[in-house]
């Protein structure tokens, strides 16, 4: 498992724990947002270590393999002046010296491939963090209009309850009551009118009646 799966488990651990208990979403986004960093400033602290520990192990690898360079140097004089003695001392310390060497190139092939995995991971990292940050703020745009219409709703629903709506059907209810009696005002108008008319009419005809008979 490499540093930052760690991290990861770590991570999912903390959120699980934040959404168990019911939070703020935009502050459990936040919660993950700042584990990330921290994970985030872990992983550049540990990529730094391991490159000065890279740079450490090849700086000795240079130090010993000029050590045996030297020392087979050494080695070759001491032949030619016939001292087998010397020269058996020395190619002792020159083997000892490339099983040390030998032994720091594994390390240095180890830390190279530690290192790729840390600049992965800080990679990978880094484009989850920009990720969070997006994702939060449009986790905070939709909760500003969840909240506004719910501030909305209740601004409604309380209006609903101050307004007392009966209040209308009486006033309609007077109207047409209003409307009704005037209608019948109308009518019963006309009725008078007509019957005057027709009484009048009847005068008339028997006025002209009359009077034809006394002429």
């Amino acid at each position: 498992m490499t540093f930052f799966e760690k991290i990861s488990t770590l991570l999912n651990s903390n959120i699980n724990h934040a959404l168990d208990k019911a939070q703020d979403p935009l502050k459990i986004a936040n919660l993950m947002i700042q584990e990330m960093e921290k994970t985030l400033t872990n992983l550049k602290a540990n990529l730094s270590e391991k490159m000065v520990e890279q740079k450490s192990t090849k700086r000795n690898i240079d130090i010993i393999s000029k050590q045996i360079e030297e020392k087979q140097n050494l080695a070759k004089m001491a032949i030619e002046h016939k001292n087998e003695s010397e020269a058996r001392s020395l190619l002792g310390m020159v083997i000892k010296q490339e099983k040390e060497r030998e032994t720091l190139r594994e390390n240095s092939d180890l830390l190279d491939i530690e290192i790729a995995t840390y600049n992965e991971d800080l990679k990978l990292l880094i484009e989850k963090i920009k990720d969070a940050r997006s994702r939060l703020l449009s986790l905070r745009a939709k909760l500003n209009t969840a909240q506004s219409k719910r501030k909305i709703g209740k601004t409604l629903e309380k209006a609903r309850k101050e307004l007392d709506l009966t209040r209308f059907d009486l006033l309609e209810n007077q109207i047409d009551r209003l409307t009704i009696q005037s209608d019948l005002d109308l009518q019963s108008n006309k009725s008078l009118k007509e019957e005057l008319a027709s009484h009048e009419l009847k005068n008339e005809i028997e006025s002209r009646l009359s009077s034809i008979k006394n002429s």
